[in-house]
């Protein structure tokens, strides 16, 4: 029991001297998870990162994720690939719930007419969707990027 309110005051420890840290950063900064450990002694880890991005999120920051190197905090320059991201993210959930439509879609017949039209409307919004998420990506292709949460597009099968 003791062992584990020491563990709660070091990680309420660790997680005010991330937020402090934080705040003092001015918009677009870069990041490295290096100089974040440094600034702040806390142990870039998956813990580590788990801190880093609950302290984010207490402090309202949005920001870009650099794979195995760090974050760039939100500013004018990543507000669209911010959002494409997140958006992104949102595509793949909805991938998953179009599977799961079209497998319950042999159902349909035994619907009420509210319930076909709702079936309908769900199937719609999947699509629309997901031609957003094509437009994003086809965007990205033509500035050159490779953005690595932007999966190419899988049509047809599961």
């Amino acid at each position: 029991m003791e062992h584990r309110i020491i563990q709660q005051r070091k990680r309420c420890h660790e997680s005010l001297q991330l937020e402090s840290f934080l705040s003092q950063c001015p918009m677009g900064a870069v990041l490295t998870y290096e100089d974040i450990a440094q600034a702040t002694a806390v142990q870039m880890d998956e813990r580590g990162k788990g801190l880093l991005r609950g302290a984010l999120s207490r402090l309202g920051l949005e920001y870009l994720c650099m794979r195995q190197k760090g974050i760039e905090l939100g500013s004018p320059h990543t507000t669209v690939k911010i959002m494409e991201g997140r958006f992104v993210q949102v595509d793949a959930r909805v991938r998953r719930a179009e599977v799961s439509h079209t497998r319950l879609e042999r159902f349909t017949p035994a619907l009420s007419a509210d319930d076909k039209r709702a079936m309908e409307f769900i199937g719609r919004t999947f699509g629309a969707i997901r031609v957003a998420t094509d437009h994003f990506r086809a965007r990205a292709l033509r500035q050159g990027e490779r953005l690595a949460l932007i999966p190419p597009p899988v049509h047809g099968g599961e």
